[in-house]
C-alpha cells in the first residue's frame, strides 16, 4: 500500500534528519570526516524518494493537518484532540437529544391530563415520533 511505503520513508527521513543533527551535535577531532557527508547523501537520498512515493498516494490530507505539522506539531497530537473534540461535541448532542425527548414526554403528559379527549392523537404523535427514530 502506497500510503504505509510513504509513512516509513517519511520516518526514513525524519531519523536521518535526527542522525545528521546527532552528528553536528556530537562533532569532535575524533568523528571520522566523512560522517558529515554520508548523513546529507542519506537524507537527500531519502527526500528525492518522498516525491515518487507521495505521487501515488490517493489520500487526501487535511490542510489543518498539514497547518499543524508546519508549525512543528506532532500530527498524532492533533488526532487525538480531535477525537476527544468529537467526543464532547457527541456527547453534548447526545444530552440535548435526551432533553427534548424527556420535554416531549412531560408536554405529551400535561396536555393529556389537560385534554383528555387528546390523548389518541397524543399517543399517535409520539408513536408517529418513534417510528422516525427507529427509521433512522
Amino acid at each position: 500500500m502506497a500510503s504505509d511505503e510513504l509513512a516509513n520513508k517519511l520516518e526514513d527521513t525524519t531519523q536521518s534528519l535526527y542522525d545528521l543533527a546527532l552528528v553536528i551535535y556530537n562533532l569532535e577531532d575524533t568523528t571520522p570526516p566523512d560522517t558529515i557527508p554520508e548523513n546529507i547523501s542519506t537524507l537527500v537520498n531519502h527526500l528525492r524518494t518522498l516525491p515518487k512515493i507521495a505521487s501515488k498516494t490517493n489520500e487526501p490530507i487535511s490542510q489543518d493537518v498539514l497547518d499543524y505539522v508546519e508549525q512543528g506539531r506532532n500530527p498524532d497530537v492533533y488526532a487525538r484532540q480531535f477525537s476527544e473534540l468529537v467526543q464532547k461535541d457527541n456527547q453534548y448532542v447526545h444530552g440535548k437529544f435526551k432533553v427534548m425527548e424527556e420535554f416531549q414526554q412531560t408536554l405529551a403528559e400535561e396536555i393529556t391530563s389537560a385534554y383528555p379527549k387528546l390523548r389518541n392523537q397524543v399517543d399517535e404523535i409520539l408513536g408517529q415520533g418513534s417510528k422516525q427514530d427507529d427509521a433512522s
